[in-house]
C-alpha cells in the first residue's frame, strides 16, 4: 500500500508492538525480553537492507569527482 500510494520502495517493515515501541519513544522501562522482542529483532534485521539502500543511493548521487576518488569512474587511481 505504501509503495503504490507514495511511489516509494519499502525497504523494511516493523511489527506493531506498542509496549516495545514505548521503550524507544517514551523511555518506558525495558521488560526482561525487550532486546529479543519481535520489534527489536525486526529492527536489527532491517539494518542490512537499509544500509544497502543508502550505499546504492550514495553511489548513484556521488559527484563525478567523488566517483573517481572512490575508484568508480574514468581517471580513477
Amino acid at each position: 500500500m505504501v509503495e503504490s500510494e507514495l511511489g516509494v520502495r519499502v525497504v523494511a517493515t516493523l511489527p506493531y508492538r506498542l509496549e516495545d515501541a514505548a521503550v524507544l519513544s517514551d523511555g518506558a522501562p525495558e521488560g526482561g525480553k525487550f532486546m529479543t522482542s519481535k520489534l527489536m529483532v525486526a529492527a536489527r534485521d532491517a539494518t542490512t537492507p537499509i544500509r544497502q539502500h543508502v550505499a546504492t543511493r550514495r553511489a548513484r548521487l556521488a559527484s563525478p569527482l567523488q566517483q573517481r576518488l572512490l575508484g568508480g569512474g574514468p581517471g580513477a587511481r
